[in-house]
């Protein structure tokens, strides 16, 4: 209890000595701060369009309610829609697997893999973040494809396409957390 007398006593005499002028120096400088206007802040700052990461994609979820309404079906075994990949080291294990049923495709053609963030419109230049053609494998009558890689994305909700010549066949979305 004298301890804690001593220390705010102690506190008490450091402070007012802090706070006492220095009367050897006397300056009769003025000192002007000018503070920015509002029409000054609002002219320097940038606009910036906030887009949550997990925000759906209009674009995309339209695509996704087409999936397997053509002569082609695409089944995918991983991810599943709407599922989680978790970062590690600010890396993700992103694998894609199924098959694809289609007339007209054969184990010559390929697929092509587009990997886009949930903040792309349609038509404006966007370009994909992966894109890689994947092989197919006969078996039966199904066209085997998979995709697997480590990649460095950031937390948010992605969207793929498969695409055989341009032509979207599937188009599905995971999250990265």
């Amino acid at each position: 209890m004298k301890i804690l007398r001593y220390l705010l006593i102690a506190v008490a005499v450091f402070s007012i000595s802090a706070c006492k002028k220095d009367k050897t120096e006397t300056s009769n400088q003025k000192v002007t701060i000018e503070a920015p206007t509002k029409e000054d802040v609002t002219t320097n700052t940038p606009e910036i369009e906030a887009v949550p990461e997990f925000q759906t994609n209009q674009y995309f979820e339209t695509l996704i309610l087409l999936n397997n309404s053509s002569s082609d079906m695409v089944n995918i075994d991983k991810p599943k829609m709407g599922s989680e990949l978790l970062r590690k080291e600010d890396k993700s294990k992103l694998e894609i697997n199924g098959y694809w049923v289609s007339d007209k495709a054969t184990a010559k053609d390929k697929l092509t893999l587009e990997v886009h963030p949930s903040s792309f419109k349609e038509n404006d230049g966007n370009r994909p973040i992966i894109e890689q053609k994947l092989s197919l494998t006969k078996e039966n009558k199904y066209l085997l494809f998979g995709y697997l890689n480590y990649v460095s994305l950031e937390e948010g909700l992605y969207y793929y396409f498969l695409k055989n010549e341009g032509v979207v066949v599937y188009t599905g979305n995971f999250m990265v957390k």
